[in-house]
């Protein structure tokens, strides 16, 4: 994901941030993935990116250390970059947002 992201465009796909408007987000310091992942494979789908038969290929392509490049021209491949950017974007700012809320939680807990 990080080579392939490499060369995308981090804000191409705006994908949720997992749980950033949960009721309890002052107290709330879970980590959750789920809805950033469908979105994901939603984008993947609309893009055309996989098929059935290519999907199993995908996942032995990612044991084996594949690019991931797929059989698709240039084009496919730089939608495959824009995903794995926005992904990984979207995934720091949970990461980030949530530790700043466990940090703070921590700060007022024991000052």
């Amino acid at each position: 994901v990080e080579a392939l992201a490499l060369e995308g465009d981090a804000h191409r796909y705006a994908f949720p941030v997992p749980l950033k408007n949960s009721r309890d987000k002052a107290k709330n310091c879970d980590f959750s993935f789920a809805g950033l992942k469908t979105s994901v494979r939603t984008a993947v789908d609309r893009a055309g990116l996989l098929d059935n038969n290519e999907a199993s290929e995908e996942e032995e392509g990612a044991q084996s250390g594949d690019d991931g490049g797929g059989n698709g021209g240039d084009g496919s491949r730089q939608v495959r970059a824009d995903i794995a950017a926005s992904f990984q974007r979207t995934a720091v700012e949970h990461l980030c947002l949530r530790t700043r809320t466990a940090m703070a939680w921590a700060l007022a807990t024991h000052p």
